[in-house]
């Protein structure tokens, strides 16, 4: 099935994974079929959810027309749904066509589901088409659980020990739930146990702590029940738990790709001196290499091999304590060839003309393949652009048809070992009449009957699919509109659904292993030489520049063409000798084609495909409308009564405005009350003169100065203040912008009278509130460079109580003891206070950032494609990272290190507090779903995030300073 890419939703370095939704079809099922529909409901609804569905998806009805007057994501009142067995949950329109209906709790698994859709709520539509009846299926929830070994906390005192394993559901499973039905004991006492989950919920790794290790045997009972989980599956396993002094191998896994290796899992730590050399050895003799891990020893062949042997641990295999191992180990081993698969190779959708139309891809252990194209025409790319990036496949069946579907042999003019990752190349031009400007889907899968995999004789089952297009049903399902009900989907054999066993999903000997839906390919692609790029800004001019793919070479006389939504042309231009053109629109593009004879290149400039500006310094001002402005006074103070004089500049250069547009000024209280309004619409190259005046009584505080020039406001802060004046100058220097915790701060403390005498002798105070700051480098704006799982409590500290000496003197030593805990620079806010003998004091005030740490790794997430600048799942967001000293001046670092946090969203929704979340994550180690490092050079990095989808999840990305 189709995996949809999901939005993942930012605030500050907050990644939000979005509700994700898989539509299928099931077809050919034996037992519950669907219920018939009315091919009628075809003019009115073109998706709904159907077939087998996860016990977390959502249920969805997506419509032909868009509905005016929807507010997104906003509850629908009335009842559009019904289910048998009942759903509690809301409906909600995520767009214009789509109705999305969230149950409140995950759903029951292995269950199978009758929906009522009642469109008569939405449209006015016949009698016979009121409610839509149709069918869904929860999958069914199976638990495998697997461990691992052994390992000691010390390698000099076996007494305690771990045991890590891993707990796999076939569908989603909530956390909690899977801690509760999971239990470990020995000796009648329940083990405390650490849980790793991953994201999708499907894969949860454990570690079994503080597992006593005696002079006598022991046990560990390992008990899950599956009933938390809604699953059948109930197990036990029973660890064994050798006595101090039994050295033995306790368990061993074989693993054959991508690389063959063999873990053995002993009861103690190996001595780290003993050469492993011959007391590690396979039957046959095939030279191996060893690679010593605590307890653990991995066993790598080097070459591949296909056969079956022994494994042997010789008892000369000595623990770190010195003893040998009790016994000789031999276990049989199967080395087998590596399991058929086919993958892509590299990322690109257009296929410039050097390369012909030539579709490489790789593949293993296959004598063949099954091509499947599907061709978008060229005068439906419009309409598939509508719903569709480049390489996505939604509502296919509107604008593309199967032009192509057959078996195709995997052969070579020279000598090859199937057995291994080959390169293959498809010619497309020779399968199919390759059309200009036309779009075509490659889809590549295989079966059964294709693997050339070695099984067991009788173990293996055969493969009844036929790939063919006689009297394919998909094929005619082009021709029958009641298809179109179902996402268009390519990568599931639903026919076979009720003979899949997720046990068996990763034998190659086993036909579950290809009905997988990961286990086929496919991808977009479209033969063009012509590279478009497109500017726009808030002007109606857009430009855009042609260049030769081949050569990189500019074109002139391309053609272009502007199209907005409805498809309808809005302009044309043509480049010019230098490959560019200039084109002004007086409505929202769309997209760009661009015509040379019979080539086409295609461009979207919707919002959601521009380019992501986070990776380039693009800082200034923006311009509002078109036009620019500026505020400013004579002085930056005034007192109450005093007069003001403000100016203003306006900047229309692409005189937007027509002549003696009024400017209007006005003047508000610091209780937000208009005070003052003046109109002007004339100016002095554009400086326009506004004066006024205070009362003697005026209000003192922050007054707002704001000028409206149509519908562009710009505004200043006016300030208006009382103040005593101080009769004594006082100055105090720390000689760096930035305090360092790694540097004595020491600093000199000097106080005159205004009139310039030494003010010497005189008794002053020193005071420092410190506080969690925001830590901000110019070079680098819109990087985040605070850690958000830190939290900082504010500190008073008294740094100076004393005398000045003979000039007026004094030093001052700024220590701070300083939590690491800091989540970055702290504000040193300080406040300095000198005395005159009548006892009056005059006072001054400052802040200088202090720096906990020598230097700072940040990340700039960067805005994404989706909704509220979202980023997509299960797709590569590229990020960028800076290391820099206290200075903002950049350092290399290695191995810096970078943690995902993954909050479960009930947490979320209640708690939505910052110092709720640092404190969340600190107690609750589970929270981390990853851990990378990368490397910095010239104070940069690039880190490549992919998520996998998940539902309703948060994620938060870390890196602490380094």
């Amino acid at each position: 099935m189709n995996k949809v890419p999901l939005p993942i939703s930012l605030h500050k370095i907050f990644v939000l994974l979005a509700i994700s939704l898989l539509l299928i079809q099931c077809k050919g099922r034996k037992d519950n079929q669907l219920p018939t529909v009315d091919p009628a409901f075809v003019g009115y609804i073109t998706a709904y959810t159907s077939g087998v569905i996860s016990n977390r998806s959502t249920i969805r009805v997506e419509l032909r027309e868009d509905v005016p007057g929807i507010e997104l994501n906003q509850k629908i009142d009335g009842k559009i749904f019904s289910f048998s067995p009942s759903i509690k949950g809301e409906a909600y329109w995520t767009d214009s066509r789509t109705i999305e209906f969230k149950p409140d709790e995950i759903l029951p698994s292995g269950k199978l589901f009758d929906g009522k859709f009642h469109l008569s709520k939405i449209l006015e539509v016949p009698d016979k088409l009121k409610t839509l009846e149709f069918q869904f299926q929860t999958r069914q929830q199976l638990i495998n659980v697997e461990y691992e070994g052994l390992t000691a906390y010390d390698s000099k005192d076996l007494k305690w020990q771990q045991l890590t394993g891993s707990l796999n559901t076939s569908d989603f499973a909530d956390d909690i739930k899977i801690e509760e039905m999971f239990t470990a004991i020995q000796n009648s006492k329940k083990l405390k146990i650490h849980w790793e989950h991953s994201v999708d919920g499907n894969g949860h790794k454990f570690q079994i702590d503080s597992i006593s290790r005696t002079e006598s045997k022991s046990e560990v009972i390992l008990e899950w029940k599956g009933k938390l989980i809604q699953s059948e599956d109930d197990g036990e396993q029973i660890i064994d738990i050798p006595p101090l002094g039994d050295f033995k191998v306790m368990n061993f896994r074989v693993k054959q790709q991508p690389e063959q290796m063999i873990t053995l899992y002993f009861s103690d730590p190996l001595s780290e001196n003993q050469d492993l050399t011959g007391l590690i050895h396979l039957k046959s003799g095939e030279e191996i290499r060893i690679v010593k891990n605590g307890n653990e020893v991995n066993v790598f062949p080097r070459t591949r091999l296909v056969t079956t042997t022994d494994i042997i641990v010789e008892d000369g295999v000595r623990n770190s304590m010195g003893y040998q191992l009790s016994e000789r180990f031999v276990r049989s081993i199967t080395f087998s060839s590596i399991k058929p698969s086919v993958s892509l190779i590299g990322d690109g959708v257009i296929l410039p003309s050097s390369d012909g139309l030539i579709f490489p891809f790789k593949a293993v252990n296959l004598s063949a393949v099954n091509v499947k194209i599907i061709k978008i025409f060229e005068n439906n790319i419009i309409q598939f652009f509508q719903r569709n990036q480049f390489n996505e496949t939604r509502e296919m069946k509107r604008v593309g048809r199967i032009v192509f579907k057959k078996e195709v042999p995997l052969l070579s003019d020279k000598n090859i070992d199937y057995g291994q990752m080959n390169t293959f190349a498809l010619d497309l031009s020779g399968l199919i009449k390759v059309e200009p400007g036309a779009i075509y889907r490659v889809h590549i899968s295989f079966d059964m009957s294709q693997s050339l995999y070695a099984c067991p004789g009788e173990n293996s089952e055969e493969d009844d699919y036929e790939y063919d297009t006689g009297t394919d049903p998909e094929m005619e399902s082009y021709d029958n509109p009641d298809y179109d009900y179902y996402y268009y989907d390519e990568d599931y054999y639903y026919d076979y659904y009720d003979e899949y066993n997720w046990r068996e999903r990763d034998d190659p000997c086993k036909k579950s292993y290809y009905m997988r839906n990961d286990r086929s390919v496919a991808r977009n692609v479209f033969a063009s030489d012509l590279g478009i790029i497109a500017k726009g800004g808030n002007s109606k001019s857009f430009f855009v520049a042609v260049t030769d793919l081949r050569t990189t070479e500019p074109l002139s006389g391309i053609d272009i063409e502007v199209y907005n939504y409805q498809q309808q042309l809005i302009n044309s231009g043509t480049t010019d000798s230098k490959g560019m053109a200039r084109i002004d629109l007086e409505s929202k593009p769309f997209l760009i084609v661009a015509k040379q004879g019979d080539q086409r290149g295609y461009l979207r400039v919707d919002d959601g495909s521009a380019l992501s500006m986070s990776m380039f310094d693009i800082g200034g001002q923006q311009s509002q409308k078109g036009i620019k402005g500026f505020i400013y006074g004579e002085r930056g103070v005034w007192r109450p009564g005093d007069s003001i004089f403000l100016s203003f500049i306006l900047e229309d250069k692409n005189k937007v405005l027509p002549k003696e547009h009024p400017v209007v000024f006005e003047l508000f209280t610091p209780e937000n009350q208009l005070y003052l309004r003046k109109i002007k619409t004339s100016s002095l190259n554009g400086f326009y003169d506004f004066r006024t005046a205070t009362t003697q009584d005026a209000p003192t505080g922050n007054w707002l100065a704001k000028v409206k020039v149509g519908a562009s406001n710009f505004t200043k802060t006016i300030k208006i203040e009382t103040v005593k004046p101080n009769r004594l100058k006082i100055k105090i220097d720390f000689h760096s912008d930035v305090l360092k915790s790694a540097e004595p701060s020491v600093g000199d403390l000097e106080v005159k009278w205004l009139h310039g005498a030494t003010a010497k002798n005189l008794k002053a105070d020193v005071n420092v509130t410190l506080s969690s700051g925001q830590t901000k480098f110019d070079k680098y704006p819109g990087y985040i460079f605070d850690s958000p799982i830190r939290s900082f409590e504010t500190e008073e500290i008294s740094l100076f109580d004393g005398s000045l000496d003979e000039q007026g003197k004094a030093i001052i030593k700024a220590d701070f003891d300083v939590n690491k805990n800091a989540p970055g620079m702290i504000k040193a806010n300080f406040v300095i206070r000198a005395f005159e003998k009548g006892g009056d004091f005059s006072i001054d005030r400052f802040t200088i950032p202090y720096s906990p740490f020598s230097s700072y790794a940040g990340l700039k997430v960067p805005e994404g494609q989706g909704w509220y600048g979202a980023l997509y799942t299960d797709k590569p967001n590229l990020i960028p990272i800076v290391t820099v000293d206290e200075s903002g001046n950049p350092i290399d670092r290695d191995k810096v290190k970078i943690e995902i946090y993954d909050i479960r969203w009930r947490w979320w929704w209640e708690r939505n507090e910052e110092e709720d979340l640092a404190r969340y994550i600190q107690n609750r180690s589970s929270s981390l779903i990853k851990t990378d490092y990368v490397d910095t050079r010239d104070g940069k990095a690039i880190y490549e995030m992919k998520i996998p989808q998940s539902w309703g999840r948060k994620l938060i990305i870390v890196t602490d300073p380094v």
